[in-house]
């Protein structure tokens, strides 16, 4: 997410709409809906060279990760 964070402020399309697309297929594998649909937001504006779009979808991508985290978390202790 770092590395996302930083494309966005240089703008580096190329760059961010690849680490976006990554995400979103490695969220795919947890099937985080709203993660997805989120990264592939981000990737969107990043395509149309909206950056103050694409730094919103960051934060609320962010946010959607860290509820995954939390998920599997509870999931993890719930098992063990």
């Amino acid at each position: 997410m770092e590395e996302l964070a930083q494309a966005l402020i240089e703008e580096r399309k190329q760059q961010a709409q690849l680490i976006a697309h990554r995400l979103e297929g490695q969220l795919g594998n947890f099937e985080a809906r709203a993660a997805v649909e989120t990264a592939a937001r981000l990737a969107g504006a990043v395509a149309e060279g909206d950056y103050a779009a694409a730094g919103a979808r960051h934060a609320e991508l962010a946010a959607e990760i860290r509820r995954l985290e939390e998920t599997l978390r509870d999931w993890r202790a719930e098992t063990l």
